[in-house]
């Protein structure tokens, strides 16, 4: 049975986690196409947090755990992390560790993920984490085709401030010549 998802990827984080990394992750992802579930945008006040997140979950194709020191503080009672290693369909893998500021050996020495845990390490950055999951995500089934970027989508993006100042220039000289053309 084919079962479509409302959503790609379900985020699992430590809050603390939120700015440092999962929002601009969420964000990227989205930009990419990937349509993605994480408390910063679907829990809402009244919410009962474990149910909300196991909702969650279950309305994703795939997940990935964001795993820090924050989050592995609060590992003891979280029952949304059990749910998550535990997480397959039809024996297909579906969840994908991102280690932030911790290791795979760390994460051995505590009994946390088994040895040889296939993980994507966030310290190369967030464009080659975005890449390594479009990737794995691609290779464990159908990943959505790359959203297309309207111009005005690009010009928004932060590191391309320097092209929306020139374009925003060139409108401008454009706008002043129209106006000296009716003028004349």
């Amino acid at each position: 049975m084919h079962h479509t998802y409302p959503y790609d990827l379900f985020i699992s984080h430590a809050v603390e986690d939120k700015i440092p990394l999962v929002n601009e992750l969420a964000a990227r992802l989205e930009a990419e196409g990937i349509k993605v579930w994480y408390t910063g945008q679907e829990l809402s006040i009244g919410d009962v947090v474990c149910d909300a997140l196991v909702a969650g979950m279950q309305r994703c194709r795939y997940g990935i755990v964001i795993v820090s020191p924050s989050y592995i503080s609060k590992l003891i009672p979280s029952p949304e992390f059990n749910t998550l290693l535990g997480y397959k369909r039809n024996d297909e893998k579906v969840i994908i560790p991102i280690l932030f500021e911790v290791t795979q050996d760390q994460l051995v020495a505590k009994h946390i993920l088994p040895e040889g845990t296939d993980a994507i390490y966030s310290n190369a950055g967030l464009d080659a984490v975005v890449n390594q999951l479009r990737q794995q995500m691609g290779a464990i089934g159908n990943m959505p085709s790359r959203k297309s970027t309207s111009i005005l989508q690009k010009l928004a993006s932060p590191g391309n401030k320097l092209y929306a100042a020139l374009l925003f220039v060139i409108g401008l000289i454009l706008m002043l010549y129209g106006f000296s053309v009716l003028l004349a």
